[in-house]
Order: structure tokens, then sequence, then C-alpha cells
């Protein structure tokens, strides 16, 4: 996972959160699914707290993004495997 406030294109950049999520059936230790989500929002001005505003926004994002995945995957467990 990586989170930064990216000031490289100029003016007050954009925060970007990177992660890569595995599903793991923990039981049978087998992993049942990964993915790597990319998020960005845009900075309102150069400096520390509005990168990490921005990096906030991103994380968010990529949360409401991820969750769906998150869900889906571990549908796909068989009944049995499912936690109670």
């Amino acid at each position: 996972t990586e989170a930064v406030h990216d000031l490289s294109a100029g003016g007050a950049g954009v925060g970007r959160i990177e992660a890569t999520i595995e599903v793991i059936e923990r039981r049978a230790r087998r992993l049942l699914g990964r993915r790597q989500f990319v998020h960005s929002a845009p900075a309102e001005a150069a400096n520390a707290a509005a990168g990490a505003a921005a990096i906030n926004r991103a994380v968010g994002a990529l949360l409401d993004d991820a969750a769906p995945w998150i869900e889906a995957t571990a549908a796909r467990l068989p009944r049995t495997a499912q936690p109670q």
C-alpha cells in the first residue's frame, strides 16, 4: 500500500492511494482473489493539510470500490466455508 501527495505535475497536486487487496479463505489458506486498486483525488493546495485531505478522499473512493469486490469474491466461498 502506498499513499502520497503527488506534486510532480505542478499546482496543488493530487492525493493518490494504491493498494493490493487479497481475499483468503482462512481454513484452507486458499487465495480467492487478488486485485490492485488505485485512486486519486485533487488537492486544494500544495501543502500538507490539503495533501492529507486529498489522500483521505482517495482512500474513501478506494474503499467504496473495493468493498463490493471483496463481498463478491467472498460470496464465491462454499456455504460450509462461510463464517457463521
